[in-house]
């Protein structure tokens, strides 16, 4: 019979066990309860998802797929992550070396918060992951909870910690973050926002040039109307130095060092602000390079699909990421 059952089901019984023994646990009886019946398993990697929905308080409706850790030891924390906004989040999770699948081989469950193209990065953040957070803090035990921005969407993710901290309710929802592949100011001379004003749904065709320039590949399949947001949410955010300096959370900032996306120049100017009141130190800059010993500099989508990423940069992003 146990064939016959998904791996979600599977888990689900396991934590029933764990709350009839004591446990205030509801973390996958929660999901069960909200999940869709849309759950799949993606046959090339047997890596399975499941999705279900949340509503924001302005009664907006949004999605999180909910990947089960894969090993019941390991870590001993869940991760929160954004949607890369300017490419295809398959690529998070499709395969055997993606981000995801590292992550629930070593125990920990990934909740991948989706971004409606009609949003921008402020609302997606402010309003977003901010219910997303809310409803899965408040459905499982678990401690220590992570808030990872992956590429563009980590602009969403400093939206959400500003609000939070000035509102002075980031302690109870985030413990640690990470922003990987994220650029954050883009207001100086030659900047991705300039090279890619006006871009349309055939960039990369019409420009393999510039594309592969910025992400490393020819034929990436973007999502060109979000470039919008280069010109608009980074540079505001990039300006409210006193709720940067008041964010209480480390953070570590993973960056290719030949990435032309997310350039050091558009990282340093939030990485130099970020906690620098509350955090004490706890605030990192990690670049994936051959000075720290890989085999090549990294590329923006090196970050999530170059093998090496998979067997040295995600273990570096997981030793800090431990409690």
């Amino acid at each position: 019979m146990r064939k016959y059952f998904p791996k979600l089901f599977i888990f689900w019984t396991n934590s029933i066990k764990v709350k009839k023994r004591g446990s205030i646990a509801l973390t996958f009886a929660f999901f069960l309860c909200q999940c869709s019946s849309r759950e799949h398993n993606l046959l090339e990697d047997k890596l399975r998802w499941a999705m279900f929905t949340y509503k924001t308080e302005g009664g907006h409706e949004g999605e999180i797929l909910y990947f089960p850790r894969t090993y019941a030891g390991g870590e001993n924390y869940q991760m929160v992550i954004t949607s890369p906004v300017i490419f295809d989040e398959k690529i998070l999770y499709a395969g055997r070396d993606s981000f995801i699948n590292f992550f629930t081989l070593r125990g920990v469950s990934v909740y991948l918060v989706r971004k409606k193209p009609s949003i921008g990065l402020r609302q997606y953040g402010q309003d977003f992951l901010k219910a997303a957070l809310i409803e899965l803090r408040k459905k499982s035990a678990q401690e220590n909870w992570v808030l990872g921005g992956i590429s563009m969407g980590g602009i969403g993710v400093l939206y959400y910690l500003m609000q939070e901290e000035k509102a002075g309710r980031l302690a109870r929802r985030v413990d640690k973050v990470f922003f990987l592949g994220t650029g954050f100011d883009y207001n100086y001379p030659g900047s991705v926002a300039e090279k890619t004003a006006g871009a349309n749904d055939r960039f990369c065709v019409e420009n393999p040039v510039l594309c592969e320039n910025l992400f490393g590949e020819k034929n990436l399949p973007l999502y060109p109307a979000e470039f919008v947001h280069l010109r608009k949410d980074q540079i505001v955010a990039a300006r409210n130095e006193e709720a940067l300096r008041d964010i209480v959370p480390g953070a570590i900032f993973i960056g290719g060092k030949i990435d032309n996306f997310a350039p050091s120049e558009s990282i340093f100017p939030i990485y130099n602000l970020y906690g620098r009141k509350q955090a004490k130190g706890n605030v990192r800059f990690y670049q994936a390079s051959e000075v720290n010993f890989y085999q090549k500099d990294f590329h923006h989508m090196d970050l999530f699909r170059y093998s090496e990423a998979f067997s040295k940069l995600y273990e570096e992003l997981n030793y800090y990421l431990r409690f």
